[in-house]
Formats: structure tokens, sequence, C-alpha cells
């Protein structure tokens, strides 16, 4: 079986080789700085679905409201040559009883379509249904019409203005949900740009690279101007920049998601409490990156790691300290250094 090693290995080896081989090979436990994270990371990515699907309904809904209001208007117009025509040759009676027949047709094409499609939502499903039977109403009603003139053009203008109320829901709702999705970005800083992925999506997937042997999920990914951009979220405390050990761990997604959609990032994205750092994608962190999987991969058939650095502050905030044989300093210590190598 092919051996991966996680972006978030690369995340803890870039913070210390032997930090991340005793983190390995013990049993883990989480501080409360660390579950505090966790509960953090499960309301972003909440906060992240709700956005996607917010987005996704309201672009469903801008685009029925405008089916709705040409439907309106077609009908209403219909109805009002209806009404106010007293004689009218058959020609014009068969072109609307076509067009009306056309307009059935593409309904009936659109539902097949979102019951074929599995991510269609199912009200979406019930609001293309109603679309759907209002058309068989709307051929209906000019088949009659052969018979019934001006009544059933004023029957079709009540039908036309009650699809013009129903756009007009569609598209407050359609709103609300835009007004939703901003108050959400801005609240959990989410950046701008197409959601195209988030590691808590129904159909979320690991990616994976043999050719690396790499694997990981981003916390989203954008898509903007052609380009995918991995996002990782950090819930710990602000730094005033980027930490080395957690670009390691984003650089990887940045090779991960270069291989998956054969387009290569120009940067990615730190997040750290309402903060975000762009850390441009180069080849020197890429050989940088795939230089630590080798070590790892060392490490893994020695047996052998050792601290990186002589940091004491790197030791004292570390996870480990109390099992590691090389640490630096005394907890008891009051120092507040940064983590960078």
């Amino acid at each position: 079986m092919k051996k991966y090693y996680s972006a978030s290995d690369v995340e803890k080896y870039a913070y210390c080789p032997l930090s991340w081989w005793l983190r390995k090979n013990k049993k883990e436990v989480k501080n409360k700085e660390e579950k505090a994270g966790i509960v953090k990371h499960e309301k972003f990515n909440k906060a992240i679905n709700e956005v996607i699907v917010d987005e996704e309904k309201s672009i469903f809904l801008e685009q029925l409201v405008v089916i709705y209001s040409l439907g309106g208007t077609l009908v209403a117009l219909i109805g009002v040559i209806l009404y106010s025509l007293s004689r009218t040759i058959d020609v014009v009676y068969y072109m609307l009883a076509t067009i009306s027949l056309l307009w059935f047709f593409a309904d009936s094409y659109l539902w097949y379509i979102s019951l074929k499609n599995k991510n269609t939502k199912k009200d979406e499903n019930y609001i293309l249904l109603f679309g759907y039977i209002g058309s068989i109403f709307g051929l209906a009603s000019l088949l009659l019409f052969l018979q019934l003139k001006k009544v059933f053009g004023e029957i079709l203008s009540v039908i036309a203005v009650l699809w013009i109320v129903a756009a007009i829901f569609a598209f407050y709702y359609s709103l609300h949900l835009k007004i939703e999705a901003i108050r959400l970005r801005k609240e959990y800083t989410i950046q701008e740009g197409k959601i195209v992925y988030n590691d808590n999506m129904k159909h979320s997937y690991l990616f994976l690279s043999e050719q690396y042997k790499l694997s990981g999920r981003p916390d989203y990914i954008l898509y903007h101007d052609g380009k995918y951009i991995p996002v990782e979220v950090k819930t710990g405390k602000t730094p005033p920049y980027p930490l080395y050990s957690h670009i390691a761990q984003l650089m990887a997604y940045n090779i991960l998601v270069e291989e998956h959609f054969k387009v290569r990032p120009d940067y990615g994205i730190l997040e750290y409490n309402g903060k975000s750092f762009p850390v441009m994608y180069t080849e020197h962190w890429k050989h940088r990156i795939l230089n630590y999987i080798k070590k790892m991969e060392i490490i893994e058939q020695t047996g052998i790691a050792h601290r990186n650095h002589n940091k004491v502050s790197k030791c004292l905030h570390c996870s480990q300290y109390s099992i590691c044989p090389e640490r630096l300093g005394d907890k008891h210590e009051d120092l507040h250094r940064d983590n960078r190598i």
C-alpha cells in the first residue's frame, strides 16, 4: 500500500521534525487550545457550508425570477391581445398555441434535467414543478380559448399577475440569501470569490498525489480569474506575520491543487481570526516541501529524528514538550518569542 504524507504532517515536520515524530508514534493528547481550535473550525466549516448553499440558491432564484418575469409578461401579453380582439384570424390562435406548446416542452425538459441531476435540491425541483404546471395551464388556456375569447383573456391576465407576484417573492428570497451569505463572509472573514471546495462539504474529497506521496484537505478553495486558490484557516492567536510551519502546510496544499486542477496557483491564503496573509507559491517552496517529504521517509525508515532549532519558545509551546528528550527551557519560564525557523 502506497504511503502518503498529509499536509498536516508537513506542517508539524516544518515546526520540528522531532515533535512530528514523537506525535506520530504516541497517542496524541489534545490540549485546551487545540480542543478550542477544533470547535472554532467546526463553526467555521458550518458557516462555509451555509455560504455555499445560500449563494447557489440565490443564483438559481435569480434565474427563476427571469423565467417567471418573462413567462408572466408573455401570458399577460397574450391575455391582453385575446381580451381586446373581438375578431382574430385562426392563424393567430395557432401561433399562440405553438408558442405555449414550445414553452411547455421547455419546462418539461428543465424539470427532467433537474430530476436527473443528483445535486439539484428538493426545493428547486418543487419550484420547477410549479413552473411546469403553470405552463400546462397556459397551454390548456390557449387551446380552450379557441372557444372562449373575452373571459379567458381575463383569466390569463389574472394568472399573469400571480406569476409576476411569484417572481417578486423569488427575487425577495434570493436577495435575503445573498445578504445572509455576505454577512457570513464578513463575520468569518471568508475570502471573496466562488467557493468550489470545502473540507466539510458533503461530497468533499481527499486530494492525493501519487507522484509526490502527498495528501490533504484545504479548509476551502476559491476560484478566481481562472485560478484555484487554497485557503488555510488557523484559529489560534493572530501573529504579526504568517508562521513558517503554517506556510509550509499551505504550500503543500498548493502542490495538491496544482496537480488536481492542472492549473498552477499564484498564491495561497492563510487566515488568522480575521487577518489574512496571501503567500506566493514558488518553485523554491515546492522543492522545499518535496524535500521535507523525502526526509520524513528517511526518519520513518531509521526511526531517528532530532530537533531542528534552538528556540526555547518553540519547545515551551510544543504539545510534545513533556516527552521530548531534546527539549529546551523550563515550563515555568515566561518567554514569548515567535516560532519561526
